[in-house]
C-alpha cells in the first residue's frame, strides 16, 4: 500500500511520515512538496491514501480523477472550514493539533473491503487461535507472556506468529495492532 504525503512544509511531512511509520514500518510512504507534480505522482504511484494540503487540492484535479477506478482516499492537511466546502471530495482532515490517535481513527474509517486490500486478507483467513495471538500481541505481550496466558509453548506462539505474518503480510507488532483495531479484535483504550 502506498501512502502519499503532499505538503510543502517539511516539518508537517516529517511528522505525518513518522506517525505512519510508527503505526506500521512496512508502509510505503512517498512525499511530495511540489504541487505541479501532484497529478503525475498520483497516476504513477497509485496511492491508496493521500494526505494533501490545500496547495495541492483543487476541483479540476478531482474532476480529472473522479471516474478513475483506483481513486485514492484524500485527507486534507490544515484545511480550514471554508475550504472544506470547496474540497468536498475530502474524506477526512487533520491539522496542527491532530494526534497519532486522530490519524489512527482515519485509518480505521476505511471500509472492510479497503482493509482487506491493505492487509492482503482474502483466502488466508486467520484461525481462532491466531486471532487470539494477534489480540495479545496488540496488547503488547511478549511471546512468553502470550504462551503462558494461552497455555501454549513459546515455540507454538512463534509458529503462530510466522503463520500470521505469512497470511497477512504484516511483520511488526505495531502493524498487527492497527490490524487488530481496524478489524475490531481489540478496543482502543
Amino acid at each position: 500500500m502506498v501512502i502519499l504525503i503532499a505538503e510543502k512544509s517539511d516539518i508537517t511531512r516529517t511528522g505525518i511520515r513518522y506517525i505512519l511509520h510508527e503505526l506500521d514500518k512496512n508502509q510505503i510512504v512517498k512525499e511530495l512538496e511540489n504541487p505541479e507534480k501532484f497529478r503525475r505522482t498520483i497516476e504513477k504511484e497509485k496511492p491508496f491514501l493521500v494526505f494533501a494540503s490545500a496547495d495541492f487540492l483543487n476541483d479540476s484535479f478531482f474532476l480529472s480523477i473522479k471516474n478513475s477506478k483506483e481513486k485514492p482516499i484524500f485527507v486534507g492537511i490544515n484545511v480550514d472550514t471554508i475550504a472544506l466546502s470547496v474540497f468536498n471530495f475530502l474524506s477526512e482532515t487533520i491539522g496542527f493539533t491532530s494526534t497519532k490517535a486522530d490519524i489512527l481513527r482515519i485509518l480505521q474509517r476505511f471500509s472492510v473491503a479497503q482493509t482487506k486490500e491493505i492487509f492482503g486478507k482474502n483466502d488466508n483467513e486467520l484461525t481462532t487461535r491466531e486471532i487470539d495471538v494477534v489480540r495479545e500481541i496488540a496488547k503488547g505481550l511478549t511471546n512468553k507472556e502470550i504462551a503462558d496466558k494461552l497455555f501454549l509453548s513459546t515455540h507454538t506462539i512463534v509458529t503462530h506468529r510466522k503463520n500470521i505474518t505469512r497470511k497477512l503480510g504484516i511483520k511488526t507488532a505495531s502493524g498487527l495492532t492497527v490490524y487488530a483495531i481496524i478489524n475490531n479484535l481489540i478496543e482502543i483504550n
